[in-house]
């Protein structure tokens, strides 16, 4: 199977991706996977380079101002990682500072006080907070914040089981 000119090609592959971080994450999986998880992540991974790069192009028009694009995008990239256990391997790059973390459009104070993943979540939050709301007004609002962040976790905890139940993509 080693020497199978399928598998002789995908390892000879240098950069088979248009985006960088793909092609570090390529990398890393000749080195540790076998070959049938290596056909099957190149599958996974030029899906998601054709993502990462729509949602480059969308970003360049002014889309995606909320974001949500590029999180499902984000968490899809995530699944990938962790159904071939290569998030280690990535965190590490990340710290190297091989791959750009994301710089969100938030104000620098709103960075700070972060408290939902979703950014619009957040800069509603920063809102409110500077509203002059009561503790109790504050308390209850993020209660309902966190019933809405919730939502949205299960919401792409359920995209990211479909892309990881049909990874050739044929729903």
């Amino acid at each position: 199977m080693m020497n199978s000119p399928d598998y002789q090609k995908l390892i000879n592959m240098d950069k088979p991706f248009r985006m960088q971080k793909l092609n570090l994450v390529w990398g890393k999986a000749v080195k540790k996977l076998p070959v049938e998880k290596l056909k099957l992540i190149y599958t996974d991974l030029k899906f998601q380079d054709k993502e990462e790069l729509s949602l480059k192009k969308k970003k360049a028009e002014g889309f995606d101002k909320d974001g949500l694009k590029e999180s499902l995008i984000l968490s899809s990239f995530k699944a990938i990682l962790e159904k071939y256990n290569l998030q280690d391997e990535y965190k590490a790059l990340e710290e190297a500072s091989f791959v750009s973390k994301p710089q969100y459009e938030m104000p620098q104070d709103a960075y700070f006080k972060s408290i939902f993943r979703d950014k619009k979540l957040n800069k509603l939050w920063l809102k409110a907070e500077q509203q002059g709301f009561s503790e109790d007004q504050l308390a209850i609002l993020k209660e309902e914040f966190q019933h809405h962040q919730n939502k949205i976790d299960q919401y792409y905890q359920m995209i990211n089981q479909l892309h990881a139940k049909d990874p050739d993509g044929m729903l």
